[in-house]
């Protein structure tokens, strides 16, 4: 069987022994695919180099990053490079046979650009 775990990055910070030990429980049986977040730690690591980072709201009020290409390269710094590395490293130290990959490595994730997004604007317009 295949399990798949999704952490966000603010369960990371708070349990990412925790996490990581219920992986670790489970791979002698079973595999496991585990994708995290860490939008807090993109935004953080912008700010100290100086890059404001950007949100935008959709009408629906889903807020979401709005990447240039300047946190761009921030945001595969921080996932595919200090966190991802960051997992891998400890699941190695229980002696998990762990890899990272994100989806920039190999045709692992294929996406289609959205035509149009439609958000509000500080002063509630959309545009």
């Amino acid at each position: 069987m295949v399990i798949v775990v999704k952490a966000g990055g603010r369960a990371l910070d708070k349990n990412m022994n925790g996490i990581v030990r219920g992986i670790v429980n489970v791979v002698d049986r079973d595999k496991v695919v585990f994708i995290h977040g860490g939008g807090d730690a993109v935004t953080d690591m912008c700010k100290r180099l100086g890059i404001e980072p950007k949100f935008v709201v959709s009408p629906e009020g889903i807020r979401s990053r709005y990447t240039d290409e300047n946190e761009l390269e921030v945001y595969v710094m921080v996932m595919a490079g200090k966190i991802n590395k960051s997992i891998v490293s400890r699941l190695i130290a229980f002696n998990v046979k762990a890899i990272g990959i994100s989806g920039a490595d190999g045709p692992t994730l294929i996406a289609e650009r959205k035509k149009r997004i439609v958000i509000v604007d500080e002063k509630g317009r959309k545009r």
